[in-house]
């Protein structure tokens, strides 16, 4: 059984409805397997990381990236007590579009460098709004990453800047998941997640 710290009330509710919110994420766990990497941006205290370590077993990883220190700190420690320390990496990393000292941020590109971690198989990207930066700082795994089977983006469903950039990598929207339903928010951006696959892909 899996155990979490919680960082606040919000934290908690996620764990115990771990899922409700977010179906098609918990969907996307069951796409792991062992020997998968799966890259979780925005991960939070864990609520997915910890999970996904479990099915992608000893052979597979697990590279956790969350920008708030607390979180992090948190994710860590959720990672201690499941004793998963050999499965998931922790980077406490503003991702961003380019790698700047001053501002903090850095590239997932540069991250991936540094550690010399294995190209994903699978990534979850959820930053509430610059997903499209964390992308951009991204593209050389994104493009030279032939192991990559499902990208999984939250972003509003009017961001078609996001769409065509990735559609410009090869990548097309095969999944559209809102967290509410659209009839109620008529002429409004809706959020919600979005699955990807490059083009040439007839299955996940």
């Amino acid at each position: 059984m899996l155990r979490f710290v919680y960082l606040d009330a919000e934290d908690a509710n996620r764990v115990i409805g771990f899922g409700s919110k977010e179906p098609l994420t918990l969907r996307l766990l069951d796409f792991l397997g062992p020997g998968d990497v799966f890259l979780d941006v925005g991960a939070s205290i864990g609520i997915y990381a910890i999970p996904a370590a479990t099915r992608v077993e000893q052979a597979g990883r697990v590279i956790a990236v969350e920008a708030d220190v607390q979180k992090a700190r948190k994710l860590a420690r959720n990672v201690e007590i499941n004793h998963l320390q050999n499965r998931i990496n922790v980077e406490c990393v503003v991702a961003g579009e380019v790698s700047n000292a001053e501002s903090g941020e850095r590239t997932l590109d540069s991250v991936f460098a540094t550690n010399q971690y294995p190209n994903p198989t699978i990534i979850k990207i959820d930053v509430d709004g610059p997903e499209l930066r964390v992308l951009r700082g991204l593209q050389s795994t994104l493009e030279s990453n032939s192991r990559l089977r499902l990208l999984q983006v939250e972003f509003s469903d009017s961001n078609v800047e996001l769409i065509e950039y990735l559609r410009s990598l090869g990548f097309k929207l095969v999944d559209f998941e809102t967290y509410r339903d659209p009839r109620l928010f008529k002429g409004q951006s809706v959020m919600g997640n979005g699955w990807f696959v490059r083009r040439q892909e007839t299955r996940i």
